[in-house]
């Protein structure tokens, strides 16, 4: 929403914008990433085309933001399978099945 209503009022020139376009980019790499945390397939080269950058703009748009994506990637797929080994509703889930499906 920042990034719309500040592109609606500046030129797109203006670090004002670059910086709400970068935010909201880096949000939704987040966001696209956690979508795909079991996709064995997916890597930062995939994220980065998924968002039409490079992979170098992926790693610095990233890094203004203080997110290494690999120990980010690590860390929510290790949250997603501590979520669903704790979960009443999947009690019989073999401790390998979540570790295949987080990878």
């Amino acid at each position: 929403m920042r990034a719309l209503l500040t592109s609606a009022a500046h030129d797109e020139d203006d670090r004002r914008v670059r910086a709400a376009m970068d935010d909201s980019l880096a949000h939704r790499i987040l966001a696209y990433t956690r979508r795909h945390l079991t996709d064995p397939e997916l890597t930062p080269d995939r994220i980065a085309r998924a968002h039409c950058i490079s992979r170098r703009q992926l790693y610095a748009i990233l890094g203004r933001a203080g997110i290494r994506l690999e120990q980010w990637v690590i860390s929510e797929r290790l949250e997603a399978a501590c979520r669903l080994l704790t979960s009443p509703r999947h009690a019989g889930l073999p401790v390998s099945a979540v570790a295949a499906r987080f990878g």
